[in-house]
């Protein structure tokens, strides 16, 4: 089972929507509780302060595929 973050942005209505590109999905080890995936979701998320300004929350998800998963965790900044 995969487990990775999906970062959010705002497009131009004002909605939030999931961040394209090789920076919105962070792939975090499953292994982890989610305590710690939540702690490396930060810990990304500060890291691309500089390059991805505009990222207002993120959501942690597990599936088998990007296509189908099931999110654990959401939170908007």
């Amino acid at each position: 089972m995969t487990a990775y973050v999906q970062f959010l942005t705002k497009n131009l209505k004002g909605q939030t929507v999931e961040a394209c590109g090789s920076d919105g999905v962070f792939i975090l080890d499953g292994r982890n509780c989610l305590d710690t995936m939540i702690n490396d979701a930060y810990e990304q998320k500060h890291k691309l302060r500089f390059v991805q300004k505009h990222y207002v929350g993120f959501e942690i998800r597990k599936g088998a595929r990007f296509e189908s998963y099931t999110v654990v965790h959401k939170e908007i900044l």
